[in-house]
């Protein structure tokens, strides 16, 4: 979509587009970025590039600074401080090493794969940081924030330079214009929508409870709700309690539900864990002592993506006792949350459907939705702690709090529902039938969205006049 964008200003506007990539000439992507008429290449790929001396030496000055500090520091301090260049990048860089392998369980991060990606981040921000300074560019597009990926690296060098950001994720556009937005998930840029009229219509509230309704029985398309709610059962306490066996009288039921431990730990922005497994073994340490109080554990249900599954199962052995349970998979998160005293999570979607259901959430660190007074913000782990463990701590929200959760569940949701569909067809889209109180709704996968664009263009559609491009000109004139 980033690119599509970029062919249509190239179009119109005779902008002259670089692109940077370290996949082959040969690619089929790149391909069809050269039929956007985007033909200038950079390659960043480290292999092609051991002929640019300068920035190999000074890649490998900056790698051996760091690595002399993380012996020193530790693992926290380049979490929380890594930067260069005054841009900070340690959440990114730790971000992709703990993508694969479980490699949140070493402690120590001073081994090759750590080290080979630090090495391999360092020379793209060097080689970014040259050539961005160089060619003096107007605009950046960068497709994502996460990960030390070349777009989001890209990104944070850019605004560094006072360089504005084009990014456009789930078919809306976003432009960055401050080094510190790029550091928290691109959500975060659309709260500042919450009081505008245009994005919430007079029923809004209706379409907002059909889409719960219908997220509560997994009919959404989006793989990560189907995964959650579809074919799960509704339950009561009285009813789980039984299932579980529980006959001791507890004080307070504590659902804990933490995030997948591989995936984007610091894409919401700062926590105050290192990633999510630490926040899951502090978690764990306090329900082993809070034995008046009953624990449920109910894991992500997308940790099977990440071969997590089974992790989970020999991670709680070590923390069996009669006050912790795990919840079986076929129950829903939603009938856990009503049954709940307390919820804690990490900060994705979880905690703002507990808001949505009058729960306030315990959340590890900033999100998006955690400036509305619907959440419990942790200042620390210390801080954490207390409130987990404070029996008193006030977890119901008014019916005022509740409404302002859902606004903020609408926004994240009906991202594109006051665009119209014209030649192009979008995915991450929902529309509500009124007639018929049910929502309209399509998603596509990148390749049957890059082949859907490739079967336009052979058919020569000007799709430059598409309603949804349109739209973002007219949001990018109105921010340049």
């Amino acid at each position: 979509m980033n690119s599509t964008f970029a062919y249509v200003l190239n179009k119109k506007y005779q902008f002259n587009f670089d692109l940077l990539s370290d996949l082959s000439n040969q690619n089929y992507i790149v391909k069809i970025y050269e039929s956007f008429g985007i033909k200038k290449k950079f390659d960043i790929n480290i292999k092609n590039s051991f002929h640019n001396l300068k920035i190999i030496s000074k890649s490998c000055y900056n790698f051996l600074v760091c690595f002399f500090k993380i012996i020193f520091f530790g693992k926290s301090w380049f979490i929380e401080n890594y930067r260069l260049n005054d841009i900070y990048f340690g959440d990114l860089i730790y971000d992709t090493y703990i993508r694969k392998a479980h490699n949140f369980l070493k402690k120590n991060i001073i081994n090759f794969n750590f080290l080979k990606i630090l090495f391999t981040s360092i020379y793209k921000i060097n080689f970014l940081n040259k050539l961005i300074s160089k060619k003096n560019y107007q605009y950046v597009f960068a497709p994502t924030n996460t990960y030390a990926s070349n777009s989001s690296l890209g990104m944070r060098i850019a605004l560094k330079k006072k360089i504005k950001v084009i990014s456009i994720i789930s078919n809306r556009l976003r432009i960055y214009s401050k080094l510190s937005e790029s550091e928290k998930v691109e959500f975060s840029l659309d709260v500042k929508n919450l009081k505008n009229k245009k994005f919430f219509p007079k029923n809004w509230l209706q379409k907002i409870d059909i889409l719960i309704k219908n997220r509560n029985k997994g009919n959404l398309e989006s793989f990560v709700i189907k995964d959650a709610y579809k074919d799960k059962k509704n339950i009561n306490k009285e009813k789980l309690l039984k299932f579980l066996k529980i006959k001791k009288d507890f004080k307070r039921i504590v659902l804990f539900v933490p995030h997948v431990f591989s995936d984007a730990n610091h894409v919401y922005g700062k926590m105050v864990f290192d990633d999510y497994y630490h926040q899951f073994l502090v978690t764990a340490e306090l329900a082993k002592k809070d034995k008046t109080s009953l624990w449920i554990f109910k894991f992500h249900p997308q940790g099977y993506m990440y071969n997590e599954e089974k992790l989970n199962l020999e991670l709680i052995k070590n923390y069996k006792q009669e006050n912790i349970v795990i919840c079986p998979k076929k129950f829903d998160t939603n009938s856990l949350i009503r049954i709940s005293d307390l919820i804690i999570t990490g900060r994705g979607t979880a905690g703002l459907e507990s808001a949505c259901n009058g729960k306030k959430p315990l959340l590890s660190g900033e999100s998006y939705y955690s400036n509305f007074g619907i959440t419990h913000n942790s200042l620390s782990i210390i801080d954490y702690k207390n409130k987990a463990l404070n029996y008193k701590l006030n977890s119901k929200l008014t019916k005022k709090e509740i409404l302002e959760a859902k606004k903020l569940y609408y926004l994240f949701h009906f991202k594109n529902s006051f665009v119209s569909e014209d030649k192009l067809k979008f995915s991450n889209y929902l529309r509500l039938n009124e007639k018929k109180s049910n929502l309209v709704q399509q998603y596509f996968s990148e390749n049957n969205f890059t082949n859907l664009i490739a079967k336009q263009l052979k058919n020569k559609i000007d799709i430059s006049n598409d309603n949804l491009f349109k739209h973002f000109e007219k949001l990018w004139l109105k921010m340049i």
